[in-house]
Order: structure tokens, then sequence, then C-alpha cells
């Protein structure tokens, strides 16, 4: 499918309008999206002009992945690989087929604070790119990238598994976590220790955080959707069509089981370890949090207008959570969490933590933020 696209400024913001030669829109996606907007996703919306239909976005990214550059080092490229297939993976979870995201270095945006991507998706019944397309697209990425640093040859690795006929994205991301998980461990080893962690090594470092957008694991694509006399069934983990979270809180947990389709290439995967949301008392909180650890661990909190900065940083307007809530730090295979005097308070399996003790955590707990607002994460691992 061929596409014309141009960017634009108006009211202080930036847009994308792209117009696709042919094609029938998807209305079904646009009102899923609709009711629950992925983060992983650039707001669009659509428009026919002389039969030919324009998609317009709102780009709140910092840059794209072309303008970022690819010198930086294999960390961070790590990051900003798992970023982009996160979210690209996540796209089971809202019925959107990841055939349509379109994938260019142009057009992927990320926030170099939070390391959160914005993908370009065309909700269109036909698909925009092919499975080919896309291995193309992350063969190039990893050719591009420029790594200072190499030790383990993970680049060559990695080509070598996209070149191979076992290629899936489900797999991909599972080789770079276990990169990261490798190089998190090397830096951990040599410079953790049993003793507190100053203060000033809590800063966050360049591509890490929450992503997106869209940190959900995958579940089946739309090209595998379906329909019940209730309309369109969702075989992703969450219920998009659900809504947000109540004022009295609302259950987030998984009430329908994992999908797999062997012959999909974006097949579910569960990798790395995080903190998935399971109820809440305030509207909309991050529904996962990865667990990426930089030489100080992780530090948590939330956005402010003051200097303070975590790995990872909630929405503003999550008052319940605060500015410097929690660190979590992993040693010798195991995760600990500590509250950093904080406010609000942090609670593990319904026990609020002593300021700067630390707790373990193990697969299956449960982490509080805010007593008053009740954010439960379950810790997965």
């Amino acid at each position: 499918m061929r596409l014309a696209f141009d960017f634009s400024n108006q009211n202080g913001n930036r847009y994308l309008v792209m117009a696709p030669v042919g094609g029938e829109r998807d209305e079904i996606v646009e009102s899923v999206v609709a009711n629950n907007w992925p983060e992983f996703l650039a707001e669009w919306s659509v428009t026919e002009k002389n039969d030919q239909l324009l998609f317009r976005y709102r780009i709140t990214g910092e840059s794209s992945l072309e303008h970022r550059g690819y010198s930086m080092t294999a960390g961070d490229f790590c990051s900003q690989l798992i970023h982009v297939l996160r979210a690209l993976n996540s796209s089971g979870d809202w019925f959107l087929d990841y055939h349509n995201f379109y994938l260019d270095t142009q057009l992927v945006f990320t926030q170099k604070q939070t390391g959160r991507v914005q993908l370009i998706y065309l909700p269109l019944m036909e698909k925009v790119m092919s499975d080919a397309e896309i291995r193309e697209f992350f063969q190039s990425l990893i050719v591009k990238a420029q790594l200072t640093n190499d030790p383990g040859q993970m680049q060559i690795k990695l080509l070598r598994y996209i070149q191979s006929s076992q290629f899936s994205l489900e797999g991909l991301l599972r080789e770079a976590v276990s990169f990261q998980k490798k190089l998190q461990k090397e830096v951990l080893e040599s410079q953790l220790s049993g003793e507190k962690i100053p203060e000033k090594e809590m800063g966050r470092k360049e591509m890490t955080g929450e992503q997106t957008a869209g940190a959900e694991m995958c579940g089946k694509s739309m090209g595998t959707r379906q329909e019940s006399d209730m309309g369109v069934q969702r075989l992703g983990k969450r219920n998009s069509l659900t809504g947000g979270v109540g004022g009295n809180g609302y259950d987030y947990s998984a009430d329908e089981e994992w999908q797999n389709d062997d012959t999909d290439i974006c097949a579910p995967v569960k990798a790395g370890a995080w903190l998935e949301l399971e109820s809440a008392a305030i509207s909309r909180p991050p529904r996962t949090i990865a667990l990426e650890m930089g030489p100080a661990g992780m530090s948590i909190g939330r956005k402010n207008s003051g200097n303070i900065i975590c790995d990872y940083m909630f929405p503003a307007e999550i008052k319940g959570v605060s500015r410097r809530q929690a660190q979590i730090i992993r040693k010798n295979g195991m995760y600990y969490i500590r509250d950093l005097n904080s406010s609000s308070g942090t609670f593990v399996n319904g026990k609020r933590c002593i300021p700067d003790r630390a707790y373990p955590l193990s697969a299956g707990d449960r982490v509080m933020f805010s007593e008053k607002y009740q954010l439960v994460y379950r810790v997965i691992l």
C-alpha cells in the first residue's frame, strides 16, 4: 500500500497527516480504541476529502528513532528495542492487527525521559505491512545501531535470530529481554552492595521506564479475531470495552485465558519482570510498570514541576503517589522494594513498609502505593 505523509504545526501541537492510496476504514477498531485510548498509539482522527481518506495524528513524543540517532550503549539500545516491541506486541489487547502499524524510523516516536513509544496505526481493513516488511524494519534498526559497547556481540546474535526461520516478534522480544537482563546483572553484581544506596544515585538513566505504553503483553492479532452474538470478543488479556477505573475501584484481575497462534509472528509473550495493575480507587492508573533495573535499581515517583526525577514516573494527575515513592533493586537474583519516606505509603501484601528498609518481593506478591487511593499491583517475575 502506498502512503503519502506530511508534518505540520498548529496551536503549539505537532501533527502528522497520512493519506493511504486506497483502503477501507475499519470502524470496529476505531470504536474499540475510542473507548479506552492505548498509550502506545498516536492519537488519530479520520476525515474524507474527495473520496480520499486522511488520517491526522497528534505527535506528543519528543523525537523519532531516526532523529534520536543510532550511537548508544548496548543497554540503551536494548531498552529502545524492548519499548518498541512491547508496544507492538500490545496490539492484541486492543483488537489491533499488528500489520497495520506503519513501522518507519521517521514515524516511531519516543520520549527521552520515560522511553514511552508512540506508534502510527492505520485503522484499515487491509494490511499495511507484510511480515517480511516488519522483519526488514527490525533488521534495519539493528544494523544501523552504532553501539559504543557490545561485549557479548549482542548485535550480531540479534541479526542472526531475525534472519533465521524461527523469527517471531515474541522471540525477538525474549532475546532482547535476555540480553538486557545479562547487561543489568553484570552492572548490578559489580556495583550493588548491601549498603543503603545513596540518594544521589537514584536519578534515572536515559531510555528507561514504562512502555507505554504500553507494556501489556501480546494477545492475538486482529486478523484472527472472533465474533459472537454479543459483538466482537477481544482475544487479549484485558477488555478495553469496559473502559477505565471506577471511582470506587475497579478489579483489573485477568478474567480471560491467554490465546496462542503459532502461525502469528505476534504471539503472546511473558518476558522480564513487571508490576501488573489489579485494582485502584482512582481513574486510569498505568496498567503495567516494567522493572528495568539501572545500576542503582529503579526509583518510582510521580511527575512534578520540581527537579525530582525518578526512573519510572506516574502521570502528574495520579495524586496518590509521592514525587519520590519507592525504589526497587535486584541483588543476587532477588527483587527488593523500599519506601523512600513517601507521604502516601508503600505496602507489600497489605503491610506498610518502614521507610528505607528493604522488603523482598516474590512472584504473586501485592504491592500497593497510596493508602488513600490503593493502587494495587501484582508482582510478575
